[in-house]
């Protein structure tokens, strides 16, 4: 039995978190010891629900560049890695990442790392992003395997120099295929008044910069044969409000905060919207792909490798709200054929086969594994 520790920034809402959760509950039952690490976050419920599951929280372990809680957070968990002494520590997105696998190599233990995406993007100060590529780096030398959720996050990791290709593995962010969806009756009965001729836009996303949502408001301006659904919240929300009432179109664009039923609420849209400005596979776009919902999100990262222009949807270049509008425009007026693309994609054995949530923890607890009995042969050599 190995003693594994899964380190992740917070647990909010979101595909990494359902990810590390399910994760670690394959690990235990296959007989591990699995000790959760992470901020506290809307999902922490989820997590005392996972028998046998050790959570430590963190309260300074925080997402933004913070100095004085990020030196705090990289003490504690040198403390924390030395006094459970783990075969593993598995670490999830770029906070975590960076944090737990130096204190992790300061500490003498091995450590592998997620991929959900590189928090490195275009829309970074220079300077940042140059910091934070050489921290990625550093972090390679010592990191067994670096899990990408796409092909493009690997390319991206090797042409920044992190790490050869061969470090690198494809494991899929997954999701529970198949799902049978319940509408919400308050959703429905908020829907009930609009018009035959309406559709229904919407979208699943964090109210922070990386997920661009005021944009989804300048294209909600500009279609009025639809009502739009804002499934979410965060540190925007006043600005994404506002400005909802500026253009007055209060009674079309539906703000729902964060809702644990979403994957219900997915199957009442016609047409998916993502406006990302970066991304690494974002699991809601599987999740509309399962519900037969055709996409127009943003032509970034892993969104390229689920979202077939012309068949489920389109990809269009972030900020571009014409271009955005125009796609969606189409996707409405060709609805029915969308849908029926869309569906096709959904039961494709290839689809199936690397998406299933069951694929995703197959592959991981066989490299963790893997990893874990080569280390003990090592031992006794």
């Amino acid at each position: 039995m190995a003693t594994i520790i899964q380190l992740i920034t917070k647990l909010e809402l979101g595909g990494a978190q359902d990810n590390t959760l399910y994760t670690c509950k394959r690990l235990l039952e296959s007989g591990h010891r699995v000790i959760l690490i992470a901020s506290e976050g809307m999902l922490l419920f989820k997590a005392k629900e996972i028998k046998a599951l050790e959570i430590i929280l963190i309260d300074s372990l925080v997402r933004e560049i913070n100095p004085i809680k990020d030196f705090i957070t990289f003490v504690e968990l040198i403390k924390i890695f030395r006094k459970i002494k783990p075969d593993l520590v598995h670490t999830h997105s770029s906070k975590a990442g960076i944090l737990g696998r130096f204190a992790a190599a300061i500490s003498g233990f091995k450590a592998i790392h997620t991929i959900h995406g590189f928090g490195i993007n275009p829309f970074q100060n220079k300077l940042l992003r140059i910091f934070l590529i050489l921290l990625e780096r550093i972090a390679s030398f010592f990191t067994l395997r670096l899990i990408a959720v796409s092909r493009e996050d690997i390319n991206k990791g090797v042409n920044w120099g992190m790490g050869d290709r061969d470090k690198y593995i494809l494991i899929r962010s997954g999701i529970k295929l198949g799902y049978q969806s319940v509408p919400p009756d308050d959703i429905v009965a908020m829907l009930s008044h609009k018009k035959d001729n309406q559709f229904i836009v919407g979208t699943v996303s964090c109210l922070k910069h990386q997920k661009n949502p005021l944009t989804f408001v300048e294209i909600a301006k500009r279609i009025d044969n639809a009502f739009f659904i804002f499934v979410g919240d965060g540190e925007l929300k006043d600005r994404f409000l506002k400005k909802v009432s500026d253009y007055k179109i209060e009674e079309r664009v539906i703000f729902l905060g964060w809702r644990y039923d979403a994957r219900d609420i997915i199957s009442l849209f016609d047409c998916f919207v993502l406006t990302s400005l970066w991304e690494g596979l974002p699991r809601v776009l599987l999740e509309a792909i399962d519900s037969g919902v055709p996409i127009v999100a943003s032509n970034i990262d892993g969104n390229k490798e689920v979202v077939f222009e012309n068949r489920n949807g389109f990809l269009v270049e972030p900020y571009d709200v014409p271009g955005f509008v125009d796609r969606i425009k189409q996707v409405l007026k060709e609805n029915k054929r969308f849908k029926e693309e869309t569906r096709k994609i959904s039961i494709d054995k290839e689809f199936i086969s690397e998406f299933g949530i069951e694929t995703m923890g197959d592959k991981l607890v066989e490299l963790i594994e893997g990893l874990y009995t080569a280390s003990l042969k090592r031992e006794t050599l």
